[in-house]
């Protein structure tokens, strides 16, 4: 009797705030995407703060960062976000833009990092993190099987999402124009770019839960997926990516190099991927945003501030065509912040991510972890992934947080046999 009252007082993942909380910003980022939300909310509203902010992801991180702070268990790391905001305030009065639109960036770009800061006490943890994971290849799977058809059928699904996703124009520029550009996967997600992170992200996270756990599927079948999806994508960066990934998996392993000799031929006589060599070879790596950066650091007009960006002004004076270069030039995280807010709000918020996993990683000796996380970290900033007023940089963090997460607790690694 009493160890059948012991079991079922024994805790439960279920009856946890961190785990409850990890499920509902799941469901929020991957289930409730900005797409829905704004053919949901802009029959009534067109203000972007209303739809572009994640809110049922944004309040269970609240609830999360509360229990940690309630049971103490938060360091330093904790400030940063609060730096980068006040960061912030120079420009904001020098040349302010809507505080209704810093709120919508601080919701989207900063207030996610805290979950990457955060420490993560489930009773157990290991149990949600693998229900998360298979929560997460489940949406990518379905992402991959609507790829596939896009690619085959004209487009077909994309097209069909065009006829009710009204609300944003990118859905039907990339259903019916026909050039290299958009013949890409875009998906109820968004945008190729975000996709091609979001499968490298699924490839990577899955190759190191088969290093720690028993494996959910061979490491094969994820490379197969990953590989296919990235290549109906049709990014440079994306690609150059999950391929570092593969080699740092298999260059071990001879079946690798016989089936890479076989694969490439009938990939190439197959077609798919006429798309992916037309970029190679006739764009550049980030089409045209490194070359307009290269123009923005040699024009006299505009300078990079330490402490202050030029705010409003890149939405006024600097939004004519003669200043094109500039708009392409900021989708890099670095240089759009930088111009934005100053030099000192952009290392305040995209520096203190790097160090912190890193220095976590590197403690914890997970020196393949890190290596696929700095890829991860890497492909985001070459598009405006952390600047974008969307879910891109609560998604990263997110899944930055599952990767930490992922190895099992030290103390279970030291009791194992």
């Amino acid at each position: 009797m009493n160890s059948l009252t012991q079991h079922f007082k024994k805790p439960d993942y279920f009856n946890s705030v961190y785990a409850v909380c990890v499920y509902i910003m799941a469901f929020g980022l991957f289930a409730v995407p900005y797409l829905l939300r704004q053919q949901i909310i802009t029959p009534f509203s067109n203000r972007t703060f209303l739809w572009g902010i994640n809110y049922i992801s944004l309040f269970a991180l609240f609830v999360f960062v509360l229990q940690n702070i309630r049971h103490k268990k938060f360091g330093i790391w904790y400030f940063f976000p609060i730096f980068s905001l006040i960061a912030i305030l120079p420009t904001q009065f020098a040349y302010p833009i809507s505080w209704g639109g810093v709120f919508l960036f601080a919701c989207c770009c900063i207030f996610p990092q805290y979950i990457l800061f955060s420490d993560f006490s489930a009773p157990d943890k290991e149990c949600c993190i693998k229900r998360i994971l298979i929560f997460f290849d489940c949406i990518i799977f379905i992402l991959f099987i609507t790829a596939l058809i896009d690619k085959v059928a004209d487009r077909c699904i994309i097209k069909l999402l065009a006829s009710f996703l009204t609300c944003d124009e990118g859905v039907s520029y990339f259903a019916y124009l026909n050039d290299s550009e958009h013949t890409r996967f875009f998906s109820i997600l968004g945008h190729p770019l975000t996709n091609a992170f979001l499968f490298n992200a699924f490839y990577a996270l899955n190759i190191l839960y088969n290093k720690y756990h028993k494996k959910l599927l061979p490491d094969y079948i994820w490379t197969v997926i990953a590989l296919l999806s990235l290549i109906c994508c049709g990014g440079k960066t994306g690609i150059t990516v999950g391929l570092i990934i593969t080699i740092c998996t298999y260059y071990r392993k001879w079946q690798f190099y016989v089936l890479t000799a076989v694969s490439i031929p009938i990939a190439y006589i197959s077609g798919i991927l006429d798309n992916l060599i037309y970029r190679f070879t006739k764009l550049p790596l980030t089409t045209g945003r490194a070359s307009s950066l290269k123009l923005l650091l040699t024009d006299d007009r505009i300078s990079f501030r330490l402490f202050q960006g030029y705010g409003s002004l890149l939405g006024s004076k600097y939004k004519s065509a003669e200043f094109d270069f500039v708009s392409a030039a900021t989708e890099f995280p670095l240089i759009g912040h930088s111009l934005h807010y100053g030099i000192l709000f952009a290392l305040m918020l995209l520096l203190p991510p790097f160090i912190y996993v890193t220095f976590r990683l590197f403690k914890e000796k997970r020196f393949t972890d890190w290596f696929f996380w700095c890829l991860l970290y890497a492909e985001v900033n070459t598009y405006n992934g952390f600047s974008s007023r969307l879910d891109v940089s609560f998604m990263f963090y997110f899944l930055s947080f599952i990767l930490l997460n992922i190895a099992p607790s030290p103390d279970k690694v030291a009791s194992s046999p």
